[in-house]
């Protein structure tokens, strides 16, 4: 799905392997973790812990209500 927000595009995204994001031996990342890791998607909003491995890839934001849901943001680019 393609929203558009003049004058910008937002596309909404699931990851493959329909997960948060784990990372692996070889010190990848899985789920919705390593597609901000490699860039596929600037912003994700989903239910998850933020561990210390997932802070050091990945920002947090500060919740903004308390509810279940956190935003992760890397670099936006605008």
């Amino acid at each position: 799905m393609t929203v558009y927000l003049l004058p910008h595009r937002s596309q909404y995204n699931t990851s493959v392997e329909n997960t948060v994001g784990s990372q692996g031996k070889n010190g990848s990342w899985t789920g919705v973790i390593g597609m901000m890791v490699r860039g596929e998607v600037q912003v994700a909003v989903i239910p998850l812990v933020a561990t210390s491995e997932r802070e050091s890839v990945v920002d947090f934001t500060s919740p903004l209500a308390n509810i279940k849901y956190m935003t992760l943001c890397t670099k936006l680019l605008i």
